[in-house]
């Protein structure tokens, strides 16, 4: 299964990978735990921005990534997580909530997640 297959099962079924799938995938296809996350990431990056699912789909799969990134196995609390995973992941986050300086009328999605995507994905490929 490639990168891709595993991420629109996250998404389509909502079948987040474990933390053993993702030790068990790396190990497989012999790929740095940090290789993973960061193609993970941009996949979903790269399905929001072709508009393949919702927001709130594609959120909830990087809220999962995220949870599964900063534990013990991977890079836990202490280490700086990867990029871009983890700029993607803040890219999503900043998209959940109103923001202090935002207008009533302003959508967090529109104005934080979807330009910063868009950066990020035009500098990064793998």
């Amino acid at each position: 299964m490639n990168i891709k297959a595993l991420v629109e099962l996250a998404t389509i079924q909502e079948n987040n990978p474990t933390v053993a799938e993702v030790l068990s995938y790396c190990d497989t296809v012999q790929v740095s735990h940090e290789a993973f996350f960061n193609q993970f990431s941009l996949e979903v990056a790269r399905g929001f921005h072709e508009q393949r699912f919702t927001y709130d789909d594609w959120d909830a799969v990087m809220n999962h990534l995220f949870q599964i990134m900063t534990t013990a196995p991977f890079f836990g609390v202490e280490i700086n997580t990867p990029e871009p995973a983890f700029s993607i992941f803040i890219a999503f986050d900043s998209g959940e909530y109103h923001h202090p300086d935002d207008l009533p009328h302003e959508i967090p999605v529109e104005k934080y997640t979807r330009p910063r995507l868009a950066e990020i994905l035009k500098t990064h490929t793998y």
